[in-house]
């Protein structure tokens, strides 16, 4: 849906001559590969980035987890 709504700003700047039709393409094949590639590591990393942000969630959030505001 997003990418719909992205198609107008992008001829905007194509019509503008801010961008060449070809920048958008290079977009497009950079963000599907970026898609492609995460896809293929999303468990691990999830699991790695939970395993380092966790402590600095539970430091900064220990207060309204213990009134019970925030879930651990």
């Amino acid at each position: 849906m997003l990418a719909l709504l992205g198609i107008p700003v992008a001829w905007a700047r194509i019509y503008l001559g801010v961008h060449f039709p070809l920048d958008f393409l290079g977009a497009a094949l950079v963000a599907l590969g970026s898609v492609w590639l995460v896809s293929r590591v999303e468990r691990r990393l999830v699991a790695v980035l939970m395993n380092l942000l966790m402590p600095a969630y539970l430091a900064i959030f220990s207060g309204l987890i213990r009134k019970g505001w925030v879930k651990k």
